[in-house]
């Protein structure tokens, strides 16, 4: 089995450690018809907060170097040089005109900001 198993639309670590991939989430509320790509539809931007769950996943592990954001800022759909295995998908933490998707980012800052206590935390339980 995978870092992530599919549980009722979500996903959540399995702690075998297999990978480190699965924090992809799209947003439904961005207005992307997110029919390209890889990644978890979501209802809102909060949704994809899922982030946490799957940073602490890969911190808890103890066998993840890192993970990153896809794509900071979202493809133009009406681009034809977009990457199109993504172009029409909810990828990005700020939309096209470099609005933040605040939901996300406020959920995303202060595990980020924990990060070094966080791994002190998960290696003093082994």
């Amino acid at each position: 089995m995978g870092f992530f198993s599919r549980q009722g639309g979500a996903t959540a670590p399995d702690r075998s450690g297999n990978g480190c991939d699965g924090s992809h989430r799209l947003g439904d509320d961005a207005g992307f018809p997110n029919t390209t790509g890889a990644g978890w539809i979501v209802k809102t931007q909060r949704d994809r907060g899922l982030y946490q769950h799957y940073a602490l996943g890969c911190l808890e592990a103890g066998n993840c170097v890192g993970w990153h954001w896809f794509k900071y800022l979202d493809n133009d759909v009406n681009d034809p040089k977009a990457d199109s295995s993504n172009r029409d998908s909810n990828k990005g933490i700020v939309r096209l005109d470099y609005t933040p998707y605040v939901p996300v980012l406020d959920l995303m800052r202060p595990l980020n900001r924990e990060v070094y206590p966080l791994t002190a935390f998960f290696d003093a339980r082994r």
